[in-house]
């Protein structure tokens, strides 16, 4: 589908997103949530998969209830998708990639990820490809039943409280300590060559208008460096992670900044999300 018919089927199939879902989406960016009509072939698409065993255990018995969705920068003309889904346990959240290739489960592996690069070539061709792509790579892949998943914090709206107020000596504490580190997220050309381009820092408000204004922008650059908090379990982390072109992420340092806090803690059944 080329640019101008894929601009079109978004604008005319997503309306924006409602306040069904029981917590912020997955990964920051333009949510819209999908017409029933719309929802139908990607549940359709979504039924198959499981039945046909493409997916990782997940709820036995489970009623979709609405689904949101976003265009991606790091896989063009492919959609991030969340269901909202009716479990036992209560609502439950499943996230895929949808696309040519149909539902791509993001399973809590890298499996997903790994097989559209494969297919499709590198993802993180600009700094605002490279720091979705890192959303993607560390908030789908689990790290322990206890602490859940990584959450790169580019938005105070994805810090997890337990509490709509949390207690203000754990918000003067969080404020502190991310006044001492990169936040919103840095992204630095990390480049060895020496023909590469300027090392190019970019903050938040900047990858939000590149997000817009130059989502084709193919940049030559071959890695990036990005420096962000993590938050993960009930604790708060500075870390520096290497994305390169073609996919592949190293943590290159982590540090502790706070632990202990008063942050909820998802559960899952298989690969579905209970916030």
């Amino acid at each position: 589908m080329d640019r101008d018919r894929w601009e079109t089927f978004l604008e005319k199939h997503l309306t924006p997103a409602d306040q069904a879902f029981p917590s912020v989406p997955p990964v920051p960016g333009d949510w819209k949530t999908l017409s029933a009509e719309d929802s139908l072939p990607l549940l359709l698409d979504l039924t198959q998969a499981q039945l046909a065993d493409d997916i990782r255990p997940t709820c036995e018995c489970f009623t979709a209830l609405a689904i949101r969705a976003m265009p991606l920068l790091c896989y063009r003309r492919h959609l991030l998708c969340d269901v909202l889904l009716e479990t036992e346990e209560g609502p439950g959240l499943f996230a895929f990639i949808y696309g040519q290739s149909g539902v791509l489960p993001l399973d809590l592996t890298s499996k997903a990820l790994f097989r559209l690069n494969s297919v499709y070539g590198d993802p993180a061709t600009s700094p605002a490809a490279a720091l979705e792509y890192l959303h993607l790579f560390t908030g789908f892949i689990i790290g322990g039943a206890e602490s859940g998943r990584f959450r790169v914090l580019e938005s105070a709206d994805y810090f997890p409280w337990v509490d709509a107020d949390p207690p203000p000596q754990a918000l003067d504490a969080v404020r502190q300590a991310l006044s001492k580190v990169s936040y919103p997220p840095r992204v630095v050309c990390a480049n060895d060559e020496a023909d590469a381009p300027a090392p190019m820092t970019l903050h938040s408000g900047d990858l939000a208008e590149q997000r817009s204004l130059n989502s084709d922008v193919d940049s030559p650059v071959v890695a990036w460096h990005i420096q962000v908090p993590v938050v993960y379990g009930r604790s708060l982390w500075d870390c520096d992670f290497t994305v390169l072109r073609d996919g592949e992420v190293h943590m290159e340092e982590d540090r502790t900044l706070l632990d202990d806090l008063p942050l909820r803690l998802e559960r899952f059944i298989g690969a579905v999300r209970l916030p």
